[in-house]
């Protein structure tokens, strides 16, 4: 199994009836003004809702990029694994949706919200890739 932590949320309204080991979805938002062709943006729905984006790599390498100026090694190793970890994902999902034209079944697999306004704060998904 591989996880990864979702992107994007703050600009999503998050359902708060989603839970630890519901099934989502991967789909191309192909309307995605912010994608570009080598990083196809890849949206995560929760029985048609969105909840997130897996990460694109070229937004981790600014924060690397930032981490690096800033001499701030634990920045650096956390965003460099957390890459790796992106890459690693996009690489299987991708490669299921356009090469092999699977949709990609995966299950929350973390949740952090917000005890005083249940707002969702962090989702976690995990694919069945190894």
């Amino acid at each position: 199994m591989t996880a990864i932590n979702l992107s994007g949320i703050q600009s999503i309204s998050v359902p708060t009836d989603i839970k630890v080991g519901d099934e989502v979805t991967v789909l191309h938002d192909s309307k995605n003004p912010y994608q570009s062709p080598n990083e196809p943006a890849l949206i995560v729905k929760h029985e048609g809702r969105p909840i997130g984006f897996i990460p694109v790599l070229s937004t981790i390498d600014r924060y690397i990029a930032q981490a690096r100026e800033e001499n701030n090694l634990k920045q650096y190793e956390y965003h460099s694994s957390r890459k790796a970890a992106a890459s690693a994902v996009r690489y299987a999902l991708e490669n299921d949706m356009f090469r092999n034209h699977i949709i990609p079944i995966g299950k929350i697999c973390r949740l952090q919200v917000d005890e005083d306004s249940g707002k969702v704060l962090s989702v976690s998904v995990m694919f069945n890739y190894m």
